[in-house]
């Protein structure tokens, strides 16, 4: 039984289940003297790929699971679990990472066609707990 490391990857597959529930995205627009902000979830601010996330984070959580144990106990079927797990993990940070370099096409604009309206979209702390 590998104890430890299933309990880190099971640990961490918790953190980007949970993730998805956490703000990804912060949108404040302002003008006039008055602001307005707001702050949006995985589930809201993606199409799919938050289920792709959560499936991810599923097969580390169960991956885990195996590892914590006796199901790992001969190397070919521990080999497999690993290599589920890397292959996921590899997604997860990939899709992540693509969203933080590629936000949406409105980060930040001012003075929206002379109306004295700014609109600002950040990153919030539950894209980077996903990673």
């Amino acid at each position: 039984m590998l104890l430890v490391p299933g309990l880190i990857a099971m640990a961490g597959g918790g953190l980007l289940l949970g993730s998805l529930w956490m703000p990804w995205y912060g949108a404040s627009v302002s003008g006039h003297g008055v602001t307005v902000s707001d702050t949006v979830t995985a589930w809201e601010a993606l199409a799919l790929m938050d289920y792709g996330l959560a499936a991810a984070s599923g097969v580390v959580l169960l991956g885990g699971l195996a590892l914590c144990t006796s199901a790992a106990a001969k190397p070919d079927t521990y080999n497999s679990i690993v290599r589920a797990m890397r292959s996921a993990g590899a997604l997860t940070v990939c899709f992540v990472l693509y969203r933080i370099v590629s936000p949406f096409s409105v980060s930040s604009m001012h003075d929206v066609m002379g109306t004295g309206i700014d609109i600002e979209v950040t990153h919030e702390v539950g894209m980077y707990a996903g990673l």
